[in-house]
């Protein structure tokens, strides 16, 4: 009996570490970002407290739409900690501004350290992400909708109407981490051995070869 209740008691403490594992909580009121500093370890130096303003906890980059002009059509303008909103530090949150032209994709990725809950502010998106038990969760959201990406598992965003689109995703930890699929496999610096790519998506070498140098492989 002891062991089985120690066993419940191990899990249950397990299972709050997986919990509470993607930021920690804060132990101050706040900790500011000090973006100057050299120091480096898992997180950010604090400013003094004394220096820390209103404006630490302000940011006014998400009003101006990002350029799209680029091979994807995506242009995403971060509020991020480490970037430029530092009063975000420590409090597991990120904010970002997606802008997508008529038609764009944003590819395949995940956030291996975050929830995205995205937010449509204009236009049309079909959106989704798949389990890990490879089912495909779609959906289409317009204005005034929200969708919830679980986190770590592949999602994507594709403006499917006839206008441009724009969307806020607000993601649960001040550094989320992203990782584009086909970057990752097709751009990967090495570059990962043709035959294990040929075998895992049952293509030939050859096909695989054209895909790297597409991704500048």
């Amino acid at each position: 009996m002891g062991k089985l209740l120690f066993a419940f008691v191990a899990l249950g403490l397990l299972a709050t570490t997986v919990v509470i594992a993607a930021d920690s909580d804060p132990i101050n009121d706040f900790c500011v970002a000090d973006l100057t500093s050299p120091i480096l370890f898992n997180g950010l130096v604090c400013k003094d407290p004394a220096t820390v303003t209103g404006a630490d906890f302000a940011f006014t980059g998400l009003e101006k739409a990002g350029d799209t002009n680029n091979s994807i059509g995506v242009a995403i303008t971060p509020g991020f900690a480490g970037v430029n909103f530092p009063g975000l530090n420590t409090q597991g949150l990120s904010v970002a501004r997606v802008d997508y032209a008529v038609g764009a994709l944003l590819p395949p990725h995940t956030h291996p350290r975050a929830t995205e809950l995205l937010y449509v502010i204009q236009g049309e998106l079909y959106v989704g992400f798949v389990d890990t038990n490879d089912k495909f969760y779609p959906a289409v959201i317009r204005k005034g909708d929200v969708y919830v990406f679980p986190r770590g598992l592949v999602h994507f965003q594709f403006n499917i109407g006839k206008s441009p689109a724009v969307a806020l995703g607000v993601l649960n930890s001040q550094n989320p981490g992203v990782q584009l699929m086909a970057n990752a496999l097709f751009g990967a610096q090495p570059t990962i051995m043709d035959a294990v790519l040929a075998k895992a998506f049952i293509i030939p070498t050859s096909e695989v070869e054209i895909i790297k140098k597409g991704f500048g492989a």
